[in-house]
């Protein structure tokens, strides 16, 4: 995988650990909130979001490798079954 679409991966991951957080929170897009926190909150957020969000993403990538398979040729698919039953008559 190329560094690109690793580093646009966990941005990616980031961003949603991020906003689930914000969600589970109630919190609203509104600056005063924003202003409100600490450099340490802020930090808290982004850590428990990680957290949370990290076994998420990375178990959405594993399903997709498991099942982003090709698709078979159809005439090498005849061949191998005419094949198969060539060899049991």
């Amino acid at each position: 995988m190329s560094k690109s679409k690793q580093l646009l991966r966990r941005r990616s991951s980031l961003l949603i650990g991020v906003a689930i957080a914000a969600a589970s929170m109630g919190w609203t897009t509104s600056p005063s909130l924003a202003a409100d926190l600490t450099p340490q909150e802020a930090q808290k957020i982004a850590v428990d979001a990680y957290i949370y969000g990290y076994p998420l993403m990375t178990s959405d990538v594993t399903e997709k490798a498991f099942i982003n398979t090709v698709a078979p040729d159809p005439g090498t698919l005849q061949a191998r079954i005419r094949g198969n039953r060539a060899g049991v008559g």
